[in-house]
């Protein structure tokens, strides 16, 4: 089952709060977050500095996708509390 949650993601001095799908089945071999063009935009990801252009097989068939080698911050926010991730 996909569930939905509430992130807190801190990069270069920037801070969002959104939500995020969590249990999609999306696997990798080192900790990922893929984040939309827009939200990339507000943590200063895009447009890329530099970037690597990876390929990822989905079920509709092959996505070229930027990826960054940036650091960010994962945090999961609940009513009561925040855990970092």
């Amino acid at each position: 089952m996909t569930l939905r949650v509430k992130l807190r993601i801190k990069a270069g001095g920037r801070e969002v709060l959104t939500s995020a799908l969590i249990n999609t089945g999306y696997e990798a071999d080192v900790p990922s977050i893929l984040l939309p063009k827009k939200l990339a935009e507000a943590l200063g990801f895009y447009p890329p500095a530099t970037a690597d252009v990876v390929t990822a097989l989905t079920v509709g068939g092959e996505a070229f996708l930027l990826r960054s080698s940036e650091p960010v911050e994962v945090s999961v926010v609940t009513v009561d509390k925040a855990g970092a991730a």
